[in-house]
């Protein structure tokens, strides 16, 4: 399926992305909160993907993404295996060229966000298969897409937390 919004940018569709992806981040980051408490362990989140989170005020003082994102910003450090190089947030990148626009990163996220998802079987048939994705024309498509899929695994996840006991 696809949406109304097209590959071609306009001030409508760019704020529709920068909406939804918005939303995404936040899934993502109620979706990993939520596998924590599940595995008692942390979930770690590869860089390449962290690079993406956007740089944002109004991130909920909860959110755990941003804190990950600018302790990796903040350390330093190397990322990668085997060639080593420092992280970078796209944000980073985008504020010294023009070539580099919010739609753009949202553009990248649209597919990265896969990684992670692909394979996951217990959202029920209503996940898009790669191929489904593959043909989705637009990035607020495949965005919305991505949201349902993290919102049908984080109703899965809520289940599985066991009830406060009562005293």
């Amino acid at each position: 399926p696809s949406s109304s919004i097209s590959s071609t940018p306009s001030s409508t569709s760019v704020e529709a992305v920068q909406m939804m992806e918005y939303h995404l981040w936040r899934s993502l980051d109620n979706m990993l909160r939520l596998l924590s408490m599940v595995s008692s362990a942390s979930v770690p989140l590869p860089s390449q993907l962290m690079g993406l989170l956007p740089k944002r005020d109004d991130w909920p003082a909860d959110f755990l993404l941003e804190g990950a994102a600018t302790s990796l910003d903040n350390s330093g450090g190397n990322i990668g295996t085997s060639f080593k190089s420092p992280f970078v947030r796209v944000d980073q990148v985008a504020a010294s060229s023009s070539k580099y626009s919010t739609l753009r990163r949202a553009h990248r996220l649209s597919y990265v966000i896969w990684m992670l998802l692909d394979g996951l079987s217990i959202t029920g048939n209503d996940q898009p298969t790669r191929s489904d994705v593959l043909k989705m024309t637009s990035v607020l498509a495949r965005l919305e897409a991505a949201k349902r899929t993290i919102d049908g695994v984080n109703d899965i996840l809520k289940q599985l937390i066991p009830p406060p006991k009562k005293e």
